[in-house]
């Protein structure tokens, strides 16, 4: 498993974050919070496979980076929405 990981980082980091991020919004919109808390392992995760993934250039860094802060500001823009429309639901009761 390591190894499939490994020999292609660019594409496990990018399908990590997506189901990191499908994963993020699952847990805002059914008010699961555990869920949120293990978001930081992807973090690790994603730190360990630019470590030590093969064939690893700066641009292949960055898109991997890349693709971890576009899921960072989904979640974070999701649950501001989230936030948002539990709030105008309250005040219209």
């Amino acid at each position: 498993m390591k190894s499939i990981i490994y020999k292609n980082p660019v594409k496990s980091g990018i399908i990590l974050n997506l189901f990191s991020m499908c994963l993020s919004i699952y847990a805002i919109k059914y008010s699961v919070s555990l869920l949120s808390i293990a978001l930081v392992s992807v973090g690790i995760l994603n730190r360990k496979i630019i470590d030590n993934g093969v064939c690893l250039d700066k641009k292949k860094k960055m898109i991997i980076m890349v693709s971890f802060i576009i899921m960072i500001s989904v979640f974070f823009i999701y649950s501001q929405y989230f936030h948002y429309i539990i709030n105008k639901q309250l005040e219209n009761m």
